[in-house]
């Protein structure tokens, strides 16, 4: 049974499917081949099938203990603005991958866009409930997701931590 459900193309195409596959979502290996095995070869359902698990594993890493991370900055001398973005992660490994760098400076360039409109004092910070309403309202100037057209920090957020 287990080798009909490998089967579901010729070994040339499967191939091809995974390597497509994995070029589109940047996802692991056994994982693109987990899902084209599960969808019988369909890229789109293989490709949704990889976010909504990407996702669900981005929501069980969520609360971990973080001591790893990096801080980005963006400053305006004309405007006297100074942006500063603290993401934490577990591991340095996952602090230096392009993915969570992006991220980082995802949100730094939303945040820092909004200008002074949008000003975090030191209450602010230490006021969680604050920062998860401004996460889950404000979308990002760009989605990191290609498939995705809008996309907000908080989404965002999600969304790295699924690929790192």
């Amino acid at each position: 049974m287990r080798n009909e459900a490998r089967n579901f193309t010729s070994q040339t195409n499967s191939a091809k499917l995974v390597k497509e596959l994995r070029a589109m979502t940047g996802s692991p290996l056994k994982d693109c081949m987990k899902v084209l095995e599960e969808t019988q070869g369909d890229l789109d359902k293989a490709k949704d099938l990889l976010r909504k698990r990407g996702l669900a594993d981005a929501a069980k890493r969520t609360g971990r203990q973080t001591s790893e991370g990096f801080i980005g900055m963006k400053f305006d001398k004309e405007a006297r603005l100074v942006t500063m973005v603290e993401m934490t992660c577990e591991t340095d490994f996952v602090a230096k991958t392009d993915k969570f760098q992006q991220g980082v400076e995802a949100v730094l360039n939303t945040l820092h866009s909004h200008g002074d409109s949008i000003l975090i004092g030191q209450s602010q910070m230490v006021n969680t409930e604050y920062i998860q309403n401004l996460c889950k309202e404000l979308k990002l100037i760009k989605s990191l997701d290609a498939d995705i057209e809008s996309q907000t920090i908080e989404e965002a957020i999600k969304y790295v931590i699924s690929k790192t």
